[in-house]
C-alpha cells in the first residue's frame, strides 16, 4: 500500500502460491471465473475468488458493492477493474483444510458467478 497500490490481494493461484486446500473442481471454477473476469473487465487477477486483500476505504466506498456471500469477491475485482484501481498480487499459502465444512457448492456458486458477470458487463457504470 505504501508502494502506491490502492489494493493488495492474496492469490492462491499465482506462480509461487501453494493451495493444498482448492481440489480439481475448485481450482477450475476459479481460473474459469478469473479468465472472465480478466477478459472481459480488463483485469490482471490470478485468484478473482479470494477474499483476503487490503483495499483502502476510499475505493471500498466508491465501488458501492451490493453482492452477498462468495460472489463479493469477485464484484468487487470486476469493479476495481473496470476503474483501473492499481492492485498488487502477493502468492499466498493455503494449508489443507483441518476442519469445518465448505460452503462453496459449484453448481449455485457458479451461477450466482455467471450472473454476476453478466450484469455486471451489461450494467457497466456502477
Amino acid at each position: 500500500m505504501n508502494q502506491g497500490y490502492d489494493q493488495v490481494v492474496i492469490s492462491r493461484f499465482g506462480k509461487g502460491s501453494i493451495n493444498l486446500d482448492a481440489g480439481k473442481i475448485d481450482t477450475f471454477g476459479n481460473k474459469m471465473f478469473t479468465f472472465l473476469v480478466n477478459t472481459f473487465f480488463g483485469g490482471t487477477y490470478t485468484d478473482a475468488l479470494n477474499g483476503f486483500r487490503i483495499i483502502k476505504r476510499s475505493i471500498w466506498d466508491e465501488l458501492k458493492t451490493d453482492a452477498q456471500y462468495l460472489n463479493i469477491e469477485q464484484q468487487t475485482c470486476i469493479r476495481c477493474a473496470k476503474r483501473n484501481i492499481p492492485i498488487y498480487q502477493i502468492d499466498g499459502k493455503e494449508p489443507a483444510r483441518i476442519g469445518g465444512e465448505r460452503i462453496m457448492r459449484p453448481l449455485t456458486t457458479g451461477s450466482q458467478l455467471s450472473y454476476q458477470i453478466i450484469k455486471e458487463f451489461v450494467y457497466w457504470d456502477f
